[in-house]
């Protein structure tokens, strides 16, 4: 038989599809139910095939299932938690799934019953936050489940329910925030600019729907008293944890002009926040209290975290909302201004209220450096390292959030209570926390590029803090294994932290070398305004040259004279070596004709120490000098000997570059040294100037650029 007399005889059974012939068909438990004089919801309930029964419109189910009595059972199996001595897994878990289920099947008929009746239904629904004791999670997660597709499919009778239920809803939903599901409820409603619906089309019309539609949570002035207080007062760490997220996720998502960014800056949160950030209960603990579990802690931490927010959110730019971008009106314009002048004014309640408080924040800092709370960490070879902790290392992401706002009010009184250096000291003290590390060195880097407003800033954190001398010895030591350094013994002599140590140092140099260029210019106008005789030729009183030129040097340099010889010898002797270094491991830059070559891990061998290198590099220049002077002898005429001349000076200069690359990321060793992969900013790392010349970094007459440590 062929295929298609087979095919013909299926053909003539039915409609040419298997499933349509009349000996072949399959009747559903569920028909059968339906077929009885008398049954029940349970009955239907227990069969697999109810789901895919509605998905196909069974219009006689449906009828059924879309009746008063029917809907009021099923919402009750998902609100109402079973008997305690109920042993059924039917009542307990698939009864509550399978009419959750049904709902989100969003049928035309159940949506009307449930949001008709005068609000009968949905009042059952919420009637879940009334009991006093914890909800189900199950419960919770098909609560949550449903009222999403009721936002989704019925948006302005379910909204106006909630905005007509006041504040009294609202603290029902409070009171069970521990609960996860709760949380994520409270946290959609307070994003009311975020739409439900996710269509394409414009789904509301006019502006009065479109308010109909918004929840009115954040826009209430007591709410953030409301969280604020719970989270302070709760004693289950989890209100503390979800209340911390709900408002970080609501400042982060929501837009300029929202309201809720300046009711958090009011003084009574401020003070609530602060107060419970830097609480005294955080520094005398109980005793034998365990810091990961202690409720003081976890609320202290929850509040840094949302203090962190606000300030990351008071320094971001504003961004017009709308298709048009860049080309606002006049209006919207105006609006930005207005918004900016609020921010300002936010950030001033901030900055006032957080100077008032940064005795307190220097004595938690203090803690971690002079007795840290959490225990130890334990290696394989029994050795202790200190534990930092999660809230020490928000403490300094706090700093840092405070550093950002560039503020000099802020910035005298962090250098005023030795802010600066029980961070710094941090840095040097927990060896092995890169993310400690990496936010000590954006405050670093952050305020040396501060400009002329951070001068006494910079001076303080590099000189009085000891910064320069820090990256010296640590530096140093490395390069000649006489680290002594616990973590360096165990890493081969390869300490995490100097990785960052050397992008700080790139930093300090360019700032070492913008100081001397402006003394230099400095020096020129003071010696235009002395006289032979040492009077001024401005009409004032006589003046001493030398004095007149240190007290000129003292005020505009940021680092003093005798630190910044040394720091001179140590560039030239460690901190150059090590760059030319992972240059030469890299290779040559891409010219095969170079003259001198691809330089192979091989020829790499010879270098056991940055001195060796160093006399390596001085013989290259020799040979280099020695090819001038050739080149010099053989020519003839002075069109020769120009045109080699700047041939000798462009092999200069290449060779220059090969030696001044500053990548960062190769994580060559030398000696026992060895750098980490550390992502670093392409304004340092460039080695070309804007004219196209190659220039190098560390030379005194090199072309500066504007540094920004941020900059992708």
């Amino acid at each position: 038989m062929n295929i298609k007399a087979a095919m013909s005889i299926f053909e003539s059974l039915g409609q040419g599809d298997i499933w349509s012939m009349g000996g072949m068909q399959f009747e559903s438990p569920v028909r059968d139910i339906l077929e009885k004089d008398v049954f029940t919801l349970d009955e239907l309930l227990r069969e697999d095939d109810l789901l895919q029964e509605i998905k196909c419109k069974n219009s006689k189910l449906i009828e059924y299932l879309a009746s008063e009595e029917q809907v009021e059972c099923m919402i009750n199996y998902m609100i109402c938690p079973p008997p305690a001595d109920c042993d059924d897994d039917l009542i307990k878990f698939k009864y509550p799934y399978v009419s959750c289920e049904i709902f989100c099947c969003e049928l035309d008929e159940l949506l009307r019953v449930l949001i008709g009746y005068d609000n009968k239904f949905l009042k059952q629904i919420f009637s879940i936050l009334d009991s006093t004791n914890p909800i189900d999670n199950y419960l919770a997660g098909y609560f949550e489940k449903l009222l999403e597709m009721l936002f989704r499919r019925t948006t302005i009778p379910v909204i106006s329910y909630i905005n007509n239920s006041g504040s009294e809803l609202f603290l029902k939903f409070l009171s069970h925030i521990d609960n996860y599901s709760i949380s994520q409820i409270i946290q959609r409603l307070m994003l009311p600019h975020i739409p439900f619906t996710h269509s394409y089309g414009e789904v509301i019309q006019s502006e009065e729907e479109r308010q109909l539609s918004q929840c009115n949570w954040s826009s209430t002035s007591n709410i953030c008293e409301l969280l604020c207080s719970q989270m302070l007062q709760s004693n289950n760490i989890n209100v503390a944890t979800h209340i911390s997220d709900l408002l970080i996720t609501i400042l982060q998502l929501s837009p300029p002009d929202t309201l809720i960014l300046f009711h958090i800056c009011q003084s009574e949160c401020l003070d609530a926040f602060i107060n419970a950030a830097l609480s005294d209960s955080v520094l005398n603990p109980e005793p034998n209290s365990n810091p990961y579990n202690h409720l003081p802690t976890a609320i202290s931490l929850a509040a840094i975290i949302v203090l962190e927010s606000i300030l990351i959110r008071l320094c971001e730019p504003i961004i017009p909302y709308g298709e048009e971008g860049l080309n606002s009106s006049q209006e919207e314009t105006n609006n930005i201004n207005f918004l900016q002048q609020q921010i300002k004014l936010n950030s001033d309640k901030v900055c006032a209220k957080m100077v008032q408080h940064m005795t307190k924040l220097a004595d938690h800092l203090a803690r971690y450096v002079d007795a840290n709370p959490h225990e130890p960490l334990v290696f394989q070879t029994k050795t202790k390292f200190p534990r930092l902790g999660q809230r020490g290392l928000q403490l300094v992401k706090f700093v840092e959030a405070l550093v950002r706002l560039n503020e000099p009010v802020v910035d005298e009184a962090m250098c005023n209570k030795c802010v600066f250096q029980f961070v710094i000291d941090l840095m040097f003290a927990y060896e092995l926390n890169s993310l400690l590390h990496l936010s000590v060195q954006h405050i670093i880097l952050m305020i040396l590029d501060g400009g002329d407003g951070r001068r006494t800033t910079r001076k303080h954190v590099l000189v009085t803090c000891k910064m320069i001398p820090n990256i010296i010895k640590c530096i140093t030591d490395s390069c000649n294994n006489s680290d002594s350094n616990i973590v360096a013994s165990l890493a081969g002599s390869r300490r995490p932290i100097l990785g960052h140590l050397i992008i700080l140092a790139q930093s300090v140099s360019q700032i070492i070398d913008s100081d001397l260029d402006s003394i230099n210019s400095s020096s020129v106008q003071l010696s235009d305004r002395v006289n032979v005789d040492g009077s001024d030729n401005t009409g004032g009183e006589k003046l001493d040259p030398s004095n007149s030129s240190e007290d000129l040097l003292g005020e505009q340099s940021t680092v003093p004279v005798v630190l910044k010889s040394s720091w001179s010898e140590f560039v030239s002797t460690y901190l150059r070596p090590i760059l030319e270094k992972q240059t030469m491991y890299q290779g040559s830059n891409g010219n095969d004709d170079s003259e001198y070559g691809n330089y192979g891990t091989e020829d790499l061998n010879q270098f056991s120490d940055p001195h060796s290198l160093n006399k390596y590099r001085n013989s290259l220049d020799d040979e280099v000098d020695d090819d001038d002077d050739d080149d010099d002898d053989d020519d003839e005429d002075e069109d020769a000997s120009n045109s080699n001349s700047n041939s000798n000076a462009t092999q200069e200069t290449t060779f220059q570059a090969d030696f001044s690359k500053l990548s960062l990321n190769s994580g060559v060793e030398v000696g026992n040294f060895a750098t980490f992969d550390t992502p670093f900013d392409s304004t340092v790392t460039s080695n070309t100037a804007s004219n196209g010349e190659t220039v190098d970094p560390f030379a005194s007459n090199s072309s500066k650029s504007d540094f920004d440590p941020f900059s992708s």
